[in-house]
């Protein structure tokens, strides 16, 4: 299936849970076949993962997601919660398998840009805005010290950036920023989610506006 069309099942995950499982299915089940055929060290070194393979030719990946680990078997890729062994919900098992599919192993580029200069995300930035950076500063309203507890507990390294900024693992190869400035009276506070500029040899811009949601959604949370 053409990469424009998986993209736009990826966009469908920031819609309804109903409308993205009517297309999804059959995606992810192609993306299986063609990964199954790749060998799992490959694979393994395209994402930053780590392969461990049974006596009986299978195995599995473990890779950190969010600050959790998680683990996808080969080669069904089926995705489980390391820690309590359940498996995990779909858009999240299509997220992983998107990754893994185009994953191509280039390396960060230690450069931060914004979801405006993504492929199309000029287009989108103003959506994803509402449901990334506003949601932050709705969710925090100014208040540093309690966004820097949260995004420490979500597993975000302190970054130099803006009045308080974070750098999180959101995947193995995928570095993700989250930068807040502080309001005054001149100013309203601001937030923005920031991706290396290499993200895109990892997920198309949907997928990339999916991992910036739960992201802040997962701060949200700890806040």
């Amino acid at each position: 299936m053409p990469i424009a069309t998986r993209s736009n099942i990826m966009a469908a995950m920031l819609s309804t849970e109903k409308k993205w499982l009517d297309y999804s299915l059959p995606v992810m089940e192609e993306m299986r076949k063609e990964l199954a055929a790749i060998d799992p060290v490959v694979l393994a070194a395209r994402t930053g993962t780590e392969f461990v393979k049974s006596n009986d030719g299978v195995g599995q990946f473990t890779l950190d997601y969010i600050g959790e680990a998680y683990q996808l078997s080969f080669p069904e890729f089926v995705a489980r919660a390391a820690q309590t062994g359940e498996e995990c919900w779909a858009g999240l098992r299509f997220l992983f398998l998107y990754y893994f599919h185009t994953a191509d192993g280039t390396r960060p580029a230690d450069r931060w840009i914004s979801f405006r200069e993504l492929p199309d995300g000029m287009f989108y930035f103003h959506a994803f805005q509402g449901y990334s950076g506003t949601r932050l500063v709705k969710a925090f309203e100014n208040d540093l010290a309690r966004f820097r507890e949260a995004a420490s507990k979500a597993g975000g390294e302190a970054l130099s950036h803006g009045d308080a900024g974070f750098m999180f693992r959101a995947l193995p190869k995928v570095p993700l920023a989250v930068v807040y400035w502080a309001g005054d009276d001149e100013f309203a506070p601001n937030a923005n989610v920031l991706f290396d500029a290499s993200a895109g040899h990892y997920l198309s811009t949907d997928g990339l506006a999916v991992l910036g949601r739960e992201l802040c959604s997962k701060i949200i949370r700890l806040g």
